[in-house]
């Protein structure tokens, strides 16, 4: 059975059983409080299984305005910032994550 996001929150360690990102079906695609809670959940798994990223910083993108009373947004887009860690060198790295509707997720270099 999976874990709820409180007992991820309490564990001290994460493990292969809870590897990849909990569920977001619930989340509001324009409610701040839930943006938090997505950037804290995406530093926290990649900081987790990605030992070559450093300093890792989400950035969620809120929908435009346009679209907040048009319609109803099911993905989210955000930009990771991160320092990559290659043997003894350090490259600064940025990408945007484009959410699709279908749940797919597109990642896109600058």
């Amino acid at each position: 059975c999976p874990l709820t996001e409180a007992k991820l929150a309490d564990r001290q360690q994460l493990t292969v059983l809870e590897y990849g990102l909990m569920d977001f079906a619930t989340f509001f695609t324009h409610n701040p409080s839930d943006y938090d809670r997505l950037v804290k959940a995406i530093e926290k798994t990649l900081a987790a299984y990605e030992p070559r990223l450093k300093d890792i910083k989400i950035v969620i993108m809120p929908p435009e305005e346009s679209h907040i009373h048009s319609e109803l947004q099911v993905g989210l887009d955000a930009r990771l910032d991160a320092t990559l860690l290659m043997d003894k060198v350090e490259e600064p790295i940025s990408f945007f994550i484009k959410g699709g509707q279908t749940g797919e997720l597109k990642i896109v270099s600058e």
